[in-house]
């Protein structure tokens, strides 16, 4: 959890960082058109979050332990039960 808190944070620095010369510097000069380019970041991640990431919703730990270790296929993951219940 710490990890990914630091990942954060450095990302969003480097995003502040950023942001202001893209929208005005004369080479780059974005302007609007930087919400173009979030948009399909945006996009690439709800793509990846929909074929990549398993259901989770009302499963325990040991449940997520067991779909990880049989990897059972995203698809299938929402409907998916431990066997020995």
């Amino acid at each position: 959890m710490s990890f990914c808190t630091c990942v954060d944070i450095i990302i969003r620095f480097i995003f502040i960082l950023i942001v202001p010369y893209l929208i005005r510097t004369p080479g780059l000069n974005l302007g609007a058109r930087l919400g173009f380019v979030m948009g399909f970041i945006a996009l690439c991640g709800t793509v990846f979050v929909i074929f990549q990431v398993p259901e989770t919703k009302g499963k325990s730990l040991e449940e997520m332990d067991e779909l990880f270790a049989v990897r059972v296929t995203i698809h299938v993951s929402g409907q998916w039960l431990i066997l020995d219940r």
